[in-house]
C-alpha cells in the first residue's frame, strides 16, 4: 500500500521456544537470520524452504509444536538517496 517494492521488506526468523531437549536444532540455528524481500523464503538447515514460521506449505516436522515467529521490517526509505 505504501508503493514500496517487496524487496523493501526484511523478514527475520525468531526462535521463541526453549533451547532444551525439545527444541528443533534447525530452528535454533535460524534464530535472528534475516532474508531480504517479502517473498524470499528462509532456507532451513533441514533443506525446507519456508516463507515464515508456521508456513502451512512446510512439513509437520517443521511446524508441529513450533513456537517460532517471524518479524517484518519495512524500509520506508527504500530507493531514497
Amino acid at each position: 500500500k505504501a508503493g514500496l517494492p517487496l524487496d523493501a521488506i526484511t523478514k527475520t526468523w525468531l526462535h521463541l521456544g526453549s533451547n532444551g531437549k525439545h527444541a528443533r536444532v534447525q530452528h535454533v540455528i535460524m534464530n535472528n537470520i534475516s532474508v531480504q524481500g517479502l517473498t524470499t523464503p528462509f532456507s532451513m538447515p533441514s533443506g525446507a524452504r519456508m516463507q515464515h514460521a508456521h508456513d502451512p506449505t512446510a512439513s509437520a516436522g517443521e511446524n508441529v509444536n513450533c513456537r517460532c515467529d517471524t518479524s517484518y521490517e519495512i524500509d520506508f526509505m527504500w530507493g531514497v538517496e
